[in-house]
């Protein structure tokens, strides 16, 4: 949701976006260019910047289903008025959703502009150059909706979601278990994928980079390490004495980072935060965010054309610096500043220089030590922690074990491959995130009730997506009898790339 609204309009602004989350009925509405959608899911509200809902699936008139976001505005024009067009945050939307009139007759992007369709300038655009279908949230009722307005018959079959939801929890966690191990072996075989074009350390130091990012951040996470690669940050660190590596991998990072553009070093930042030690004891506790499905190290091809010039291929001391604009740093708390985060990384690199990131993570895997392998990835300072014990069980459970599967998987090496898997299954919970409280809402669970365990938790994100996948997702419908307003309804999915 944009910023700096006028006071006046962020309480309609907020309301409706409830009200689309939350609406009942058929789930058709029309486009003003004429065309009727039906919404099967209105997708996942976004607690931080850039859309309002994530994973929106909405059909066409030609039935194609599309993913996407929404965003949700009082009036056409605050898409523009709110910058949006010139933000690529919001290149993936899908639909532009408004409650209000607008003030068309101005002149000024409102909904009678758009709808005349006569002022190219007004029309809702990604930054991308993409135009995006603007509808008003009024929607149609499902009769009404279902007769005469050009769309096909809605024929996904909503069974498997129905099945999950009507699971003893003793049972729903079995097929969680099952569904997280499908979703550790999809990893493993991405990562099988980037090991048979790269250095096995430098794919470890990646998934490492990524874990490190956060949801927010993992994309310019990933794009650092692919403009400063391991092998010169080690080379760098190989020519400095021991007690100086770690400075002299915080100070690359930070400069091909970006970060350091403007003097910005995080030096206070590190200064102010304080933390816990980590435990000695194996695996216990809690975790912060996982990471979100699909960002993983296979997608690095998504980033080459972007990232890869110029300063790839360059010396870790000449590499060209990331864009700082490409940092998301706004609402951050400061123990997640991506400063604090590098400092961490340098930690924990300087450790491994000299065996290599492999060599020193798998032998605590071979040895069968969740105490071992997480005090290899926490980074203590002065009684606090720069990586604390819960993103290092988070880089563990997404980014080492998998890597390290794969690993022994390709090399025939089964002591590593079932090593990395059991210490995986034994993981405790992980942090709940977005995606995760979407899914217990999404299987009528409380809060905080999805998963006991790393595996379960990660069973749930695999089950989301796979949804997403089938038109699966929509439960959303009319009031049930008992009060619950989310059951299995009449689907709503994907937006036809035609609609616009």
């Amino acid at each position: 949701m944009a910023t700096d609204k006028k006071e006046d309009a962020i309480l309609p602004e907020r309301l409706a976006a409830r009200l689309w989350r939350n609406r009942q009925g058929g789930g058709i509405l029309r486009t003003l260019g004429g065309k009727s959608l039906r919404v099967v899911y209105p997708g996942r509200p976004n607690g931080g910047p850039g859309p309002d809902f994530r994973d929106a699936l909405v059909q066409g008139e030609d039935g194609h289903l599309i993913r996407g976001d929404v965003e949700v505005h009082r009036e056409a024009a605050d898409w523009r008025r709110h910058g949006h067009q010139r933000d690529p945050r919001y290149n993936g939307v899908v639909l532009h959703l408004v409650f209000g009139e607008g003030d068309g007759q101005k002149g000024d992007g409102g909904l009678a502009g758009q709808e005349r369709g006569r002022d190219e300038g007004q029309r809702t655009y990604r930054e991308d150059g993409q135009p995006v279908p603007l509808a008003r949230v009024e929607l149609l009722g499902p009769s009404q909706g279902e007769q005469g307005d050009g769309l096909p018959p809605a024929l996904w079959d909503y069974s498997r979601l129905a099945t999950l939801r009507g699971m003893p929890g003793p049972e729903m966690e079995r097929a969680l278990e099952a569904a997280g191990d499908q979703r550790f072996l999809a990893r493993s075989a991405s990562y099988a994928l980037a090991l048979g074009r790269e250095d096995a350390d430098e794919v470890l130091y990646r998934g490492i980079l990524e874990g490190l990012g956060y949801s927010r951040n993992r994309a310019p996470f990933l794009a650092l390490g692919l403009r400063l690669p391991w092998r010169g940050l080690r080379r760098a660190a190989l020519d400095a004495p021991p007690a100086a590596r770690a400075g002299v991998l915080y100070r690359r990072l930070m400069d091909v980072s970006g970060l350091a553009e403007r003097g910005d070093t995080g030096a206070a930042t590190l200064r102010s935060q304080r933390g816990t030690a980590p435990p000695s004891g194996a695996w216990r506790g809690e975790g912060e965010e996982t990471p979100l499905p699909g960002r993983g190290v296979a997608h690095l091809s998504n980033w080459l054309p972007r990232f890869s010039a110029p300063g790839a291929s360059q010396s870790s001391s000449t590499a060209t610096p990331l864009p700082r604009s490409l940092w998301c740093l706004a609402g951050l708390r400061p123990q997640n500043h991506p400063a604090r985060r590098l400092a961490g990384a340098a930690e924990l690199f300087a450790r491994c220089v000299e065996p290599g990131l492999v060599l020193s993570l798998k032998a605590p895997v071979l040895q069968g030590s969740a105490a071992a392998l997480l005090g290899a990835l926490t980074v203590a300072r002065g009684g606090g922690s720069l990586i604390g014990r819960d993103r290092a069980l988070d880089i563990a459970v997404n980014a080492v074990l998998p890597t390290l599967h794969a690993l022994g998987t390709l090399g025939g090496d089964t002591a590593l491959a079932e090593g990395s898997l059991a210490l995986y299954r034994r993981a405790p919970r992980l942090g709940d995130n977005e995606v995760l409280r979407e899914m217990a809402r999404l299987l009528g669970l409380s809060q905080g009730g999805l998963g006991r365990t790393a595996r379960q938790q990660q069973g749930a994100l695999h089950l989301y997506k796979a949804l997403l996948e089938e038109g699966n997702a929509r439960i959303y419908g009319p009031t049930s009898q008992d009060g619950e307003s989310l059951h299995e309804g009449a689907p709503a999915h994907y937006l036809a790339a035609s609609a616009a």
